[in-house]
Order: C-alpha cells, then sequence, then structure tokens
C-alpha cells in the first residue's frame, strides 16, 4: 500500500513539473515575441530594439527611425494603423526600425526628450547612433509629432530619414 502511495505521489510531481515547464517554456515564446510592442505591423515592419537598431543600422549604414510609444496612449494606438499601410511598409525597408517602449525604457525617454516627453514621439538617427535634431516633422510646438492620421506626412518623415 505504501508502494503504491508512493508511486502516486512520484506521478502527480512529474506531472506538477511537467506542467510547470510547459508553461514556462510558453512563457518565454511569448516575451520573447513580443520583446517589441505588439500592433505596429511586427509582421511586416522588422522592428527592433534600440541596442539590437543600433548594431544592425552601424552593420548596414541604415538611418535609425525611433518611435517612442506607450501601450496605454490613445494617439500610439490611431499611428500604428499607419504603419500598415504598403508605402510606409516599403519605405521601411530603406531605415533601421526601431521602437521604445517608454515605461520599459525610461533612460532612452529621458535622454530623447528634447523638447518635451510627449509621445508618439519619432526621432530619426544615424546609422552611427546620433540624433539628428534638425530633422523634425511640422508639428510647431513638437518637432518630434507627427500627425497619427497622416500617412503622408509619415512617409515624408520616413523619405528624408532614408536620405540623411
Amino acid at each position: 500500500m505504501a508502494n503504491f502511495e508512493m508511486t502516486k505521489l512520484k506521478n502527480s510531481k512529474s506531472i506538477f513539473m511537467s506542467l510547470v515547464l510547459a508553461f514556462s517554456v510558453l512563457l518565454g515564446m511569448t516575451i520573447n515575441s513580443h520583446a517589441v510592442s505588439p500592433g505596429w505591423n511586427n509582421g511586416k515592419i522588422k522592428w527592433m530594439s534600440f541596442a539590437r537598431g543600433l548594431k544592425e543600422a552601424k552593420r548596414t549604414g541604415k538611418p535609425m527611425f525611433v518611435v517612442f510609444e506607450a501601450k496605454w496612449c490613445k494617439m500610439c494606438k490611431q499611428y500604428r494603423r499607419q504603419f500598415y499601410k504598403k508605402s510606409v511598409v516599403a519605405m521601411s525597408r530603406k531605415l533601421t526600425m526601431v521602437m521604445v517602449n517608454i515605461e520599459k525604457h525610461r533612460g532612452l525617454q529621458k535622454k530623447y526628450s528634447p523638447d518635451g516627453g510627449y509621445i508618439p514621439r519619432t526621432m530619426a538617427f544615424s546609422s552611427n547612433g546620433y540624433l539628428n535634431e534638425g530633422l523634425t516633422a511640422s508639428h510647431p510646438e513638437f518637432k518630434f509629432f507627427i500627425e497619427p492620421k497622416s500617412a503622408a506626412e509619415l512617409l515624408n518623415f520616413m523619405q528624408r530619414t532614408a536620405a540623411q
């Protein structure tokens, strides 16, 4: 009888450990697949973290196109829709596309807020990682704010970033 109970206990532990392992693997896949905020057309645009984007920009010589955002930001949700436009997707291939979540990367948020910490904020960096403060959007008060509903303004900014 005691032998039966021990076998049952070992089987329960095995099942429990298998479930913990499976959950850990699934959680790891979720975290890795969303290293950059989901919903910005990740399937067609190759978004990268700032650190990875900097390495890629240096390797390829392509300028960095950097978007600062947060999941709770309503304007960011409007802005991300523009990244599904075919012309924007095509232009993204000429750039190193970088996404910075301001809640996860407060140091970058603070460092790259020359005219305020508003979001969405879109900035152009050279392939060596230098911010091009002269390449701005059309907003008179917020230099790096692209109208979230304007694919034309976004595309224009991307073209000017690629040409630097």
